[in-house]
């Protein structure tokens, strides 16, 4: 069963990675709206 521990570490990772990375559009997209909201 040890040799699962890679593969448990890549999909955490993996999973971090994914949440970062929707946090960071989420912010960005609402940037991004206020930005365009205030231009009009």
């Amino acid at each position: 069963m040890s040799t699962l521990s890679p593969e448990t570490n890549t999909v955490s990772a993996y999973q971090a990675a994914t949440a970062a990375r929707g946090a960071m559009a989420g912010s960005f997209f609402s940037t991004l709206s206020r930005w365009l909201r205030g231009k009009r």
